[in-house]
C-alpha cells in the first residue's frame, strides 16, 4: 500500500538525496518498479512520473534513508574529540575553538526537519566507534593530511621504502606517543637506514661555506643593532619548538643569502633587520632534502610564532633527532619565500670551533634618500674580532 510520494512523504529526505546528487534512495521505490501505469499519488493527488519515488512503508523509509545519510556523514569524520590528540586539543588550548568543525555543520547541509535531524544524530559515529552529538568537534582525513602533510607521508614512503599503511600507523603512533618513536618498528627502520649511511640525500657542505642568520627589531623600541651573542641561537632550555628542534633544544636556523633571510623574516615597516654572516670552519654532513623525491620541508622556521609543543612537527623533530644521533650536522631545505633560497637547520656543532660569525650586517633594510646631518642609522658591515668561544655564552 502506498503511503505517499516524494512530494508528500518526508520531502526533506528526498531533498537531502538531491543535495547528495544520489539517484538511489533506500527505502523508496520508483513508480516504474511499483506500477508503471500509476500517474497520481493516492495520498497527495499530485502527478508523478515514471522515475519519481513512492513510499510503501514510512518507518522503513525513514530508517533506511537516515542510515544511508548517517553513513555518508560518518565517512567524513576521521577523528573526534574522543580519539584525536592533535588538532582538536591544540585548537582548544592554543587557538580558537570556534575554528573547529562541528558535527552539526555536516548535518545542517541537508536542511532536514528537527525531527529527522534527531533521528540522524542517533546514527552518526566516529571511526573510533564513539557516537557523536551535534556540538561535538571532528576532523576529516584532509584535515589530518594538512596537519601532518600528505607529502610528509609520501616522503617517508619514498625515502625510507616503507609501506603506506605502516607509514600511516607510525604517524598515528607518534600522535599518541611523540617521544617514543623508536618503540615503533617504522621508527627503528628509519634510524637503522640513517645509520647505514645509504641515503641519497646525504651531502657534505665544504669548509668555508657562508650562511646568514637574521633578526628583526622594532626601530622605535631598540635603536642599536644586535650584537654577536644575540644573533646566535638561544641557550638550551629557552627555544620553542621548531620544525626540527624539540622544545628547549637549540638548533641554528640559517639561510644561504641575505635576500633569503629578508624574505623569510618579512619585516614590517617599523622593523629593522640585522644579519650575522657565518662561515663554516669544517665540513658539515647534511641531509639535503632538496635531493629527495619530495621536499617536504618548507621555509626557515620563525621561532617566535609557535607554542611550546606543536604536533605538526612531530615527524620532523623525530627525523632531526635520528640524524643528529647518527652524526649529521644539519638539514638543508628549500625556502618557499625565496626562489633561489636554501635554508639550513644546524645541529651537532660548537660555535667558534665548527662555525663562526665573521661579521654583522646592520640595518640591512634601512634606506634614507636624505640625511643632511648624518645622524640616521645606515647599513654597514661590522667585522667581528675572534675571541674565546667561552665568552659567547
Amino acid at each position: 500500500m502506498i503511503v505517499g510520494c516524494q512530494n508528500c512523504c518526508e520531502p526533506d529526505l528526498f531533498r537531502a538525496f538531491e543535495i547528495l546528487n544520489e539517484d538511489y534512495i533506500p527505502g523508496a521505490s520508483t513508480v516504474q518498479e511499483y506500477d508503471d501505469e500509476l500517474d497520481t499519488c493516492p495520498k497527495c493527488r499530485k502527478q508523478i512520473l515514471i522515475n519519481d519515488y513512492i513510499i510503501l512503508d514510512k518507518e522503513d523509509f525513514i530508517s533506511e534513508a537516515t542510515n544511508f545519510l548517517a553513513n555518508v556523514i560518518s565517512s567524513n569524520i576521521k577523528e573526534c574529540q574522543n580519539c584525536n590528540w592533535t588538532i582538536i586539543p591544540h585548537e582548544q588550548q592554543h587557538g580558537d575553538s570556534l575554528n573547529l568543525k562541528l558535527v552539526s555543520n555536516l548535518v545542517s547541509e541537508y536542511e532536514l526537519s528537527p525531527e529527522l535531524e534527531g533521528v540522524l544524530y542517533e546514527k552518526i559515529y566516529c571511526s573510533c566507534g564513539n557516537r557523536l552529538n551535534s556540538d561535538d568537534p571532528y576532523v576529516s582525513e584532509d584535515d589530518l593530511n594538512d596537519w601532518f602533510g600528505e607529502e610528509e607521508i609520501e616522503f617517508i614512503i619514498n625515502t625510507f621504502d616503507i609501506s603506506a599503511q605502516d607509514t600511516e600507523d607510525f604517524i598515528t603512533f607518534l600522535q599518541h606517543h611523540p617521544m617514543l618513536g623508536l618503540e615503533h618498528h617504522v621508527g627503528r627502520t628509519i634510524l637503522n637506514k640513517i645509520k647505514k649511511e645509504s641515503l641519497k640525500e646525504t651531502e657534505i657542505f665544504k669548509k668555508g661555506s657562508i650562511f646568514y642568520r637574521g633578526r628583526n627589531r622594532n626601530k622605535f623600541e631598540r635603536l642599536v643593532p644586535f650584537i654577536e651573542k644575540e644573533l646566535w641561537h638561544p641557550p638550551i632550555g629557552l627555544p620553542r619548538q621548531g620544525r626540527y628542534n624539540p622544545p628547549g633544544v637549540p638548533y641554528l636556523y640559517l639561510a644561504n643569502s641575505i635576500n633569503t633571510v629578508m624574505n623569510e623574516i618579512n619585516p614590517s615597516k617599523n622593523d629593522v633587520v640585522d644579519v650575522g654572516e657565518l662561515v663554516t670552519l669544517k665540513e658539515f654532513k647534511v641531509f639535503n632534502s632538496t635531493l629527495a623525491d619530495i621536499d617536504i620541508f618548507a621555509s626557515m622556521e620563525n621561532e617566535h610564532e609557535h607554542h611550546a609543543f606543536s604536533y605538526e612537527y612531530i615527524f620532523t623533530n623525530f627525523l632531526s633527532q635520528c640524524l643528529a644521533y647518527c652524526g649529521f650536522n644539519g638539514i638543508a631545505y628549500k625556502s618557499v619565500k625565496s626562489k633561489e633560497g636554501l635554508n639550513l637547520c644546524l645541529f651537532n656543532f660548537t660555535p667558534d670551533t665548527d662555525i663562526e660569525m665573521k661579521s654583522i650586517h646592520t640595518n640591512v633594510n634601512v634606506e634614507y634618500k636624505e640625511d643632511p646631518f648624518g645622524i640616521l642609522p645606515k647599513s654597514e658591515i661590522i667585522e667581528i674580532e675572534k675571541k674565546d668561544p667561552s665568552l659567547l655564552f
